[in-house]
């Protein structure tokens, strides 16, 4: 099944008690608890002189079935234009004015030592904020998911089954092989990642 995890800020803005390893730098020099905030919240002023690098580590869950990682970020520009870029891919931005949101599209064979980097450059001055990496990966059964069902068995007797820490393909398969409109009730949520799956 398809899952996206975003990767941000969130943890890196003032009174936050949530670990975050992702990492912003603006010349070489990791951001003060200002620039975090700002980044975040809802503006960060950059001159046309700095380079902006940002590291995303990717999380263990999505590291085997990593698809795509859709970078995202929000600026406006005083005058010129600024550069998303993250290995040989880039996209430009040259909105003036208001906040203009823009997305850059990378795959697996981009990211290096599952680490997503890229850099935003500027010919003129602006702002930015709401940098953020939308991971999207397909679980393939390293999520389980628990819960329960009840059918009935053609002789007038319901019966309820638990799923216990299941691959999402074995419960499907489990209930396809019910009887025909037997089932009356499903309910069943992924439960955390585990390294001793059934």
């Amino acid at each position: 099944m398809i899952q996206t995890k975003t990767l941000d800020f969130t943890g890196k803005i003032a009174g936050s008690i949530v670990e975050n390893p992702n990492i912003a730098k603006m010349n070489g020099v990791e951001f003060t608890q200002t620039q975090y905030d700002s980044i975040f919240l809802g503006g960060l002023d950059v001159l046309s002189t700095n380079v902006l690098s940002f590291e995303f580590p990717v999380p263990d869950e999505v590291q085997i079935g990593l698809e795509e990682v859709d970078i995202y970020y929000k600026s406006k520009l005083v005058s010129g234009e600024n550069e998303l870029r993250s290995s040989d891919k880039g996209v430009y931005n040259n909105d003036t004015t208001i906040y203009k949101q823009k997305m850059l599209a990378i795959y697996k064979v981009d990211v290096v030592d599952n680490i997503i980097k890229f850099n935003i450059t500027a010919t003129g001055d602006y702002g930015i904020y709401e940098v953020k990496c939308d991971c999207l990966y397909d679980d393939a059964g390293l999520n389980s998911y628990s819960g329960n069902y009840t059918y009935n068995t053609g002789i007038g007797t319901d019966v309820t089954v638990t799923i216990d820490r299941k691959k999402l393909e074995d419960v499907i398969t489990e209930i396809e092989a019910l009887p025909v409109n037997s089932l009356s009730y499903i309910t069943f949520a992924q439960v955390p990642t585990s390294g001793d799956l059934e």
